[in-house]
């Protein structure tokens, strides 16, 4: 699928920051320690993420989460245990870990080229503004009908949890609604903060138990489009978007959902 992208280009370096962040650590404790502080300091990183990688799973419990928490504990078990000066005594400990990081590491090299802990809240709005016109009327950050669904409460909840699942949309329930937060700059406060952040300020999705369809989108997320849009008309297309979506799972085309996200061809750090 070829479409012109009405989002700015993405230039968020959020992804990398732990990864630049753990490397000048390790190299600080090289130099004033030597190795042996070098590595306790890489392995005490390692397992950290392991750790929070591992509560992330417990407020998604998207399965492909386990393989990169086993990843991060077995580097930082490795770093922890491996004999201190390279190449002399290795343990079949050391051996058992490296295999396993090894492992791992090759299957997240494919998790990550399918884009199964990817955020898909850019590809959401991509999606959503596709036939909408650039029409500058001005913003107003306030929700708008959007439509009706057809399902029973069992059925949206069930969208719910595949939604929060493959990262599209944090479902959060209220005690009327189930409303739907494109996982997309609220995605790393939600899966590693302490609290669960509130998404009244972010771009939203409800839908009532009633059938009642209602969306707002946020004003950082407007101003990330190229052109100024029509907001009656983004908004309408986004809750029909997500009622699109929630027909095809009704169907059991949960994974044609994800495939029309894959089919835009955005990158999977975006």
């Amino acid at each position: 699928m070829y479409f012109m992208s009405k989002l700015k280009t993405d230039r968020s370096v959020a992804f990398i920051v732990p990864a630049l962040t753990t490397l000048a650590l390790f190299l600080v404790a090289l130099a004033m320690g030597g190795i042996r502080l070098g590595l306790l300091v890489l392995g005490l990183a390692f397992l950290l993420f392991a750790i929070l990688a591992l509560r992330s799973y417990w407020r998604t419990r998207n399965p492909f989460i386990i393989v990169q928490t086993v990843y991060l504990a077995s580097v930082g078990l490795y770093a922890l245990t491996v004999p201190r000066v390279w190449g002399h005594g290795n343990t079949e400990m050391a051996r058992l870990l490296a295999l396993v990081a090894g492992a791992s590491a090759a299957w997240l090299t494919w998790i990550f080229f399918t884009k199964k802990l990817k955020f898909r809240g850019r590809e959401i709005l991509e999606l959503a503004a596709l036939p909408v016109k650039p029409d500058p009327d001005g913003f107003t950050e306030r929700p708008r009908p959007s439509g009706r669904a057809d399902c029973t409460r069992e059925e949206l909840l069930a969208f719910a949890a595949f939604l929060h699942r493959t990262h599209i949309a944090w479902a959060y329930l209220d005690a009327t609604r189930v409303v739907f937060v494109p996982v997309r700059r609220l995605g790393y406060r939600y899966l590693y903060g302490w609290d669960v952040p509130d998404y009244e300020d972010q771009t939203w999705v409800a839908f009532d138990f009633d059938g009642n369809v209602s969306a707002q989108i946020s004003r950082e997320d407007y101003l990330d489009y190229r052109e100024e849009l029509s907001l009656d008309e983004l908004s309408g297309s986004m809750g029909r978007l997500f009622i699109d979506m929630l027909e095809q799972f009704k169907r059991g085309e949960g994974g044609q959902i994800l495939d029309r996200l894959n089919a835009l061809g955005m990158s999977p750090v975006s």
